[in-house]
């Protein structure tokens, strides 16, 4: 059996270690399969990654001894796909994979493709966000305000967000408010962990949303005279935060076989319906002529003259007029009588000398 994978351009190229191959739950020999990687995708040719060109990987299983994979069972080939960097003009992506196999070793070989290719979406989600810190006095000797803040401004939503602080150890924190831009005022309890450098305050905020603002304000509590640096106050001790929600769920999608199909047909047939209507009536036009210019020939149709025979008819006339000029001399020998040509006298019709001077007609 040997099977042709393509892998888009976007990925790196799996080591033959990372690749498996398992039949019925049990992994094969590596002197039972060969790998080879090529370079270029070789079966897909529309969704394609302009980053580059891909690979293609050629896995021949069964090299020494057939296989004898029974009816009904299956062969799994599995590995790891890494994309480090795809750049933003990659959209769609298709996959597909071919096999071929045969029962014997020089057997007939048949050749199948997948029923649907696996499709990959690129998806860019830019991680964003501001910070800040702020200490006020506030009323009261040994009193300060202070504010803790978070945009996010990042493409999606974050999850698992919380805020951190240090409260100096001579102080306490007395109470907590939390406010979003987009809900409003929120209910969250801090937690508080004793440390060296103070107490740790950790208030878990969840999930925040594309473009909504926390802020943390809190007061805390200590003796006037203890000292007390405002400016050591003002570090900002972090926050913590958990992937991007994906709005559309990551499920499972494939290639548009209909559309990949139609796209085919329409590059080896480029005539539109528009060319094939203008051939039809083109067609319609040619057998309309051929079928006058056979109405022509018939002579049974008065109104329909054919300027061929012209020529004739004028031959025809020129002949019947060159036999009346024939015919012209002879009418005079046969009707006029004879003129003698010595004296001038008459002689009568079929004489053969003149009465007069005895003139002998010729």
């Amino acid at each position: 059996m040997r099977l042709l994978d393509d892998i888009p351009g976007i990925f790196n190229i799996p080591s033959s270690n990372q690749v498996r191959i398992e039949m019925e739950g049990t992994d094969l020999n590596e002197d039972q399969y060969r790998i080879e990687v090529v370079d270029g995708t070789q079966l897909e040719e529309q969704l394609v990654s302009p980053d580059s060109q891909g690979h293609a990987l050629r896995i021949t299983v069964g090299t020494s001894a057939p296989l004898g994979l029974q009816p009904g069972k299956s062969l799994t080939i599995s590995y790891p796909l890494h994309a480090d960097d795809p750049s933003p003009q990659n959209d769609k992506l298709a996959a597909p994979i071919r096999a071929d196999f045969s029962m014997e070793r020089f057997g007939p070989v048949a050749t199948r493709y997948c029923n649907r290719a696996p499709l990959i979406r690129v998806v860019h989600r830019r991680r964003r966000f501001s910070t800040g810190k702020e200490v006020f006095p506030a009323a009261g000797p040994g009193r300060y305000e202070i504010l803790l803040m978070f945009q996010n401004d990042s493409d999606s939503a974050l999850e698992d967000l919380s805020l951190h602080d240090v409260v100096p150890g001579t102080f306490n924190i007395e109470k907590s408010t939390v406010r979003s831009n987009h809900s409003g005022e929120r209910v969250v309890d801090f937690s508080k962990e004793s440390a060296r450098e103070g107490t740790h305050v950790t208030w878990p905020i969840g999930r925040i949303e594309k473009d909504e603002r926390i802020e943390v304000v809190f007061e805390i509590q200590g003796d006037s005279e203890s000292e007390y640096k405002v400016a050591d106050a003002q570090d900002y001790h972090g926050a913590t935060f958990g992937d991007e929600v994906d709005e559309e769920p990551n499920l499972p999608d494939w290639a548009d076989e209909s559309t990949r199909s139609f796209s085919e047909i329409s590059e080896i047939e480029p005539e539109s319906e528009l060319d094939l209507v203008e051939l039809e009536v083109e067609e319609q036009d040619e057998l309309e002529e051929e079928s006058d210019s056979d109405m022509t020939v018939d002579l049974s149709v008065p109104q329909v003259q054919n300027f061929e025979v012209e020529p004739e008819e004028e031959v025809e006339e020129k002949s019947e007029e060159s036999d009346e000029e024939e015919e012209e001399p002879q009418q005079p020998a046969v009707i006029t009588p004879d003129v003698c040509p010595v004296c001038g006298s008459e002689a009568s019709v079929g004489a053969s000398s003149c009465e007069t001077c005895s003139f002998q007609f010729s």
